[in-house]
């Protein structure tokens, strides 16, 4: 193998009409290219259409780097290594007790093949729906198929047997992309293959109009095919695209016009579409030869002009340029999709023998693995492919040396579109290596994890709530809860690293806190009336006789807050669950959502799920208790949920003395958060008000941490209690996050209490009726809840800020008017929860 190397600075030099172009300037070391990359497949020759044309790692360990969180002067959080793993490893830093691991990675690519009577995946005969006729062996005059009777096993791992229905579950609401040349479509048709079982599939549609990938007028087929399963909602596409080079004719009114091939942007489609992926597995290597160019008119760009560096002319550094241009902006682009798996695949090799594919070579043999059946090394045969990778997140699907062991699966002369002399010993047989492909694509791609949190962090917090009292506390907590853990997808793991050799801009995130209320008669957004606001919160229905507080809505300093459009809200919602949990003020921000998306009123479309959840009770007399709500919008399958969780501890019954007292334990999330969070697209979270010694009591609860009753008189104070827990949450989410890509996480900071001339058991009131007496607007850039802004930051857990904004609005709460004493706490409903919700789904 010859190594074109590309190192040096790359620079970022433009962005035109969503495309980057990347320069990168030549400090470099080049291993000169000398030989010459021919590919046997000719693109003519492709079919019209698609039919012609859980990895158990038990030793994974995965750690979150020591993090610092800043929140003022007075503010101090540090958390080291937050680590999910197995096989911990203890070490001593600097006097600070912690838990660091290493991440052990299977290397798929190393490894045997050996024999296997499951084999084959599907039948070749049977996957006419997808198999292009001239790939599928079992429809040729080929006589031996031992070739299909053997699998892949990793040398020190399990490569996990391919599950097609667990595998589309994991992919459901997902998008699978292959982009590259004809072996990118052996692919994408060997996993259609896989994916159904190689089954005639009338319930999986053809969708390609969705990315125009159609056959226009005067093409020969489409520029790629797009399939989606129904059921899970899964779709799996192809797109043609050789060279990974972006193709722009350099005179678009002419047909006959050359073609700039432009080898520092990737192709349009995949910059368009990016944001569609979840997963993206690119290709490219047999059609960088002089043939092709001339045969395609492709001529070479760099930075938007034919190319003039001489070293470009050899096509072997070409290739290498283009494939380090795309990995490194899509390692630039992964930081704004954290969603987004992108795989490179190393390539394919080929086996021609006394000849090529146009000179009389063949590949004969059909004796399986005369070469040998393993592969001993411990890097890649692509070095190439393995060196663009590295430093990125950008992932390597290591295929080429495996793959080299098999010369007797390819199509060899038994193709249905055979020409005389000419041998196909590129192309695989289907079934073939590329099922091994996709086996080891869809293990490297999710993974089976136990659970263990482990939390050393040293704490220097001052309140703004009270006098500053500063205090130091290490301490470490461990959840054991293996029953709590699913598979779950992994994707992203570690934390995005600047590229040293390219610079970005991040879009300024527009601060919601920071704002005025400003009157608007279009308010309030639904009727008073709605049967989903609790009866004391419904002020409407009350003895209130003034109501001037409904008419405002905030309006953000630096942007707009778009207008809430329930229908449309719903449709971005559509197969989602959005899932609130807290405290009696997270009710009210839950009932204010079902208002809003039913615009107040009663709607046949709406369901009660709440049996789905668990949340139903009954109790002595015939009456339910309410864990929790739980609805569903049938058009849109969108669910709307809150879970009372009024500390976000979890609570541990004496289930053999129900009387006595409950375990509460600070340093674990509520087991529903456990059990539920792989069903939540969008989760909010608050506490705060019911941190006090006297409710404590009441309810019986005591404070647990690492599994046994707390004994740290530190924590026996309930702020400190609760900025623990607090933080525990968040940083354990945050830790999920990356098995949970398409879950966004809110933590809402606290909503303030009005009471004056005493509490809410001491004769406190809020009698103001007048809106914004106190000012209508907030100038400050942070958080009026340093506890939230210091716990989030850092992390991927977004912080949805309404304190200051809601401490302006003393005149809206329920006040005496519920027929209860004062209520200076929770809120009219229409009202102020409805502008927290306009802010959340604003940041959603």
């Amino acid at each position: 193998m010859v190594v074109q190397e590309l190192t040096g600075g790359r620079q970022l030099l433009s962005e035109d009409a969503g495309s980057l172009s990347w320069k990168m300037t030549w400090d470099v070391h080049l291993l000169w290219h000398t030989e010459s990359s021919i590919d046997a497949a000719d693109n003519s020759s492709n079919s019209l259409s698609p039919k012609d044309h859980t990895e158990d790692e038990s030793s994974e360990s995965i750690s979150v780097e020591v993090t610092e969180i800043s929140v003022d002067k007075n503010v101090e959080i540090q958390l080291t290594n937050v680590t999910t793993s197995r096989v911990p490893q203890r070490t001593e830093s600097d006097g600070d007790k912690t838990f660091s691991t290493k991440k052990k990675v299977c290397n798929y690519a190393k490894g045997s093949w050996v024999a296997d009577n499951r084999r084959p995946l599907y039948s070749g005969s049977g996957c006419k729906q997808w198999l292009s006729e001239m790939w599928a062996c079992r429809l040729t005059q080929r006589t031996d198929f031992s070739y299909e009777g053997y699998r892949w096993q990793p040398k020190d791992c399990e490569l996990p047997e391919f599950e097609r229905s667990a595998f589309l579950r994991r992919m459901q609401d997902k998008t699978i992309a292959f982009i590259g040349d004809s072996l990118g479509r052996q692919q994408f048709q060997s996993l259609m293959c896989m994916a159904t079982g190689g089954e005639v599939s009338p319930e999986v549609e053809n969708v390609g109009r969705e990315y125009d990938l159609v056959k226009h007028r005067g093409s020969i087929r489409p520029d790629g095919w797009v399939y989606r399963f129904p059921k899970t909602n899964t779709t799996i596409l192809y797109y043609w695209s050789s060279t990974l080079a972006d193709l722009v004719p350099i005179n678009s009114t002419d047909p006959t016009t050359d073609i700039a091939m432009h080898l520092d942007r990737p192709p349009a489609f995949m910059r368009k579409n990016l944001h569609r992926f979840d997963v993206l597995v690119l290709n490219t290597g047999h059609h960088w030869n002089r043939g092709k160019l001339r045969a395609n008119r492709w001529v070479l760009y760099v930075d938007g002009k034919p190319n003039e560096d001489e070293r470009l002319t050899d096509l072997g550094n070409a290739k290498n340029f283009t494939v380090y241009s795309v990995t490194r902006w899509l390692d630039s682009q992964l930081s704004s999709h954290p969603r987004l798996k992108v795989f490179f695949r190393t390539i394919s090799p080929r086996h021609f023998l006394n000849g090529d594919w146009n000179t009389g070579g063949s590949c004969d043999n059909t004796t399986p693995l005369t070469g040998g059946s393993e592969v001993v090394q411990d890097k890649s045969s692509d070095e190439v492919v393995e060196g663009a990778v590295r430093d990125t997140q950008v992932n390597l699907l290591d295929i080429t040396a495996l793959s080299e062991l098999r010369d007797e699966c390819h199509i060899s002369r038994y193709s249905v579109k055979t020409t005389q002399g000419v041998n196909d010993c590129l192309h695989w047989c289907l079934p073939g290596i590329p099922d091994t492909w996709n086996e080891l694509l869809a293990a490297q791609n999710s993974y089976q994890l136990g659970f263990g949190f482990s939390l050393s962090f040293i704490l220097k917090v001052g309140f703004h709530s009270c006098a500053f009292e500063e205090f130091v506390v290490e301490r470490q907590f461990e959840v054991k809860d293996q029953d709590s853990i699913k598979t779950a997808q992994v994707d992203n793991i570690g934390t995005p690293e600047a590229m040293n050799s390219a610079t970005s801009s991040k879009p300024q995130e527009c601060n919601y806190g920071k704002g005025r209320w400003v009157a608007d008669s279009r308010r309030p957004l639904y009727s008073g009336q709605c049967k989903y606001i609790q009866r004391n919160w419904a002020c409407r229905l009350s003895q209130r006789p003034d109501f001037s507080f409904e008419g405002y809505r905030w309006q953000p300093q630096n942007c707009e807050m778009p207008e809430f459009d329930r229908a449309a809200f719903l449709k971005r919602m559509q197969d989602k669950t959005i899932a609130f949990i807290g405290d009696s003020l997270s009710r009210e921000q839950f009932q204010s959502m079902m208002c809003m998306s039913t615009g107040g009123e009663d709607s046949p479309d709406v369901i009660d799920i709440a049996n789905q959840y668990g949340f139903l009770h009954g109790k002595p007399g015939g009456n339910i208790h309410h864990d929790g709500w739980a609805y569903r919008f049938l058009k849109t399958n969108t669910t709307i949920l809150h879970y009372w969780s009024d500390r976000l501890c979890d609570l541990n019954h004496n289930l053999t003395n129900p009387p006595s007292s409950i375990a509460m334990h600070l340093d674990r999330p509520p087991a529903f958060i456990r059990k539920f969070l792989h069903q939540f697209d969008v989760l909010v979270l608050n506490t705060g008000h019911h941190w006090n010694s006297r409710m404590l009591r009441v309810e019986k609860r005591v404070m647990y941490v690492n599994g046994k009753p707390n004994q740290d008189k530190f924590l026996a104070q309930m702020h400190n209690a609760k900025n623990l827990t607090v933080i525990n949450n968040v940083k354990w989410l945050d830790s999920q996050l990356a098995w949970h890509p398409k879950l966004k996480v809110f933590f809402r900071t606290i909503s303030p209490r009005h009471f004056r001339n005493g509490d809410w058991n001491s004769g406190g009131s809020c009698n103001n009726l007048i809106p914004m007496t106190g000012g209508s607007e907030v100038l400050e850039n942070g958080s009026s809840d340093q506890t939230v802004e210091g716990a989030v930051k850092g992390t991927k857990v977004k912080m949805l800020d309404i304190t200051a904004l809601s401490q302006l609005r003393d005149e809206a709460h329920v006040s005496h008017y519920s027929g209860r004493s004062n209520d200076c706490l929770h809120w009219c409903l229409p009202g102020v929860p409805d502008t927290w919700n306009e802010i959340l789904v604003a940041q959603i």
